[in-house]
């Protein structure tokens, strides 16, 4: 299964989910870890967007 196959059938509410999901697809590819961490960043980070536009609060007011 490709990273984009798995992602796509996730909520953008699970993003423990996704991390894990990415964290165990990049430990099995030829992905350097740098590259993976840059992607599974970028990833964290729109869904946590998702997630505000969804609930209608910043991000700074969700992080508290």
């Amino acid at each position: 299964m490709s990273a984009m196959s798995a992602m796509s059938a996730m909520s953008a509410m699970s993003a423990m989910s996704a991390m894990s999901a990415m964290s165990a697809m990049s430990a099995m590819s030829a992905m350097s870890a740098m590259s993976a961490m840059s992607a599974m960043s970028a990833v964290d980070i729109a869904l946590w967007d998702l997630k505000g536009k969804r609930e209608k609060l910043p991000l700074w007011k969700m992080a508290g």
